[in-house]
């Protein structure tokens, strides 16, 4: 099966910017305008009953303008030299499902995004910037992932996902060291259990992993400005059915946190226990 979808949208505002102070005699009109375009389109395919894949592109695309008229003793300033401003975003995404038996089902799935980011300028005041067209970033992203659901027996339910993601920042820093890429990884776990003790009762335990790692090190030209991490978090308990409407809740918390950029200085582990009663009126 094909699939499109398309979006268009227009908007324009007018505003007024002005310095109630006598000395600076500030005023600024800004005339605002934007187009924005987003177009996706795929297909989805189930050749076999225990197998099914679908794909899609997206293309996304956000065009500003902005008109400013200016008075005031000085030239143009910040922000009132910015004209256009242009968002671009193409995106490809593509999902395999298999489920190899009832009780048994798992996905993967790979994803690719990347935005720019262009600007369009007066020239700046005191020669700050003279002007024109400029790619003022570029970010880019890959997500890889997997997830999987098993209920071996009719009272145990197990889950689990695994994500990868490597992504990339860049700035228009004009061949300047100190200002580097913003370039890391980040994984991801998630593991779920629920075991059913009996028609109204609940026993449930949760784990979940993360760990990125955007460290910098950019101590002769800069400073070293990413950060890198490791959170754990693990969470029991048992919940219990009172009828259609109520229930009640008991869940130990387990939280450790750690992040070798700040010195130790972030670094904390946390324990919590909740009782909770949850009501849903008719």
């Amino acid at each position: 099966m094909l699939f499109a979808d398309t979006r268009f949208q227009q908007q324009i505002i007018g505003q007024s910017d002005f310095d109630l102070q006598p000395v600076n005699d500030f005023i600024q009109q800004t005339a605002f305008s934007s187009q924005l375009t987003d177009l996706r389109f795929g297909f989805n395919t189930s050749p076999w009953r225990t197998v099914s894949f679908t794909a899609h592109y997206r293309r996304y695309e956000n065009d500003s303008q902005y008109l400013n008229t200016w008075n005031a003793p000085l030239p143009i300033g910040y922000p009132g030299f910015i004209r256009e401003r242009d968002l671009l975003t193409g995106e490809a995404e593509a999902k395999l499902v298999l489920r190899p038996a009832p009780w048994f089902k798992t996905t993967l799935s790979c994803q690719y995004l990347t935005t720019g980011y262009s600007t369009v300028t007066d020239a700046a005041r005191a020669g700050i910037s003279p002007g024109g067209s400029l790619l003022s970033g570029q970010y880019a992203s890959r997500i890889y992932a997997i997830n999987s659901t098993v209920a071996p027996c009719p009272r145990l339910f197990l889950s689990g996902a695994f994500t990868y993601q490597p992504t990339t920042s860049i700035s228009a820093a004009n061949g300047v060291p100190s200002i580097v890429p913003y370039r890391g990884d980040i994984y991801g776990i998630i593991a779920n259990a629920t075991y059913a003790l009996g028609q109204k009762t609940d026993l449930f335990a949760n784990y979940t992993y993360s760990e990125a790692d955007y460290a910098q090190n950019n101590f002769a030209a800069g400073l070293p400005v990413g950060i890198q991490y490791q959170q754990h978090a693990v969470e029991a308990g048992l919940a219990r059915h009172f009828g259609k409407n109520l229930t009640a809740k008991l869940q130990f918390s387990y939280y450790h946190y750690a992040e070798p950029t700040s010195g130790g200085a972030a670094n904390y582990t946390a324990n919590s226990l909740f009782a909770t009663l949850t009501f849903k009126a008719p």
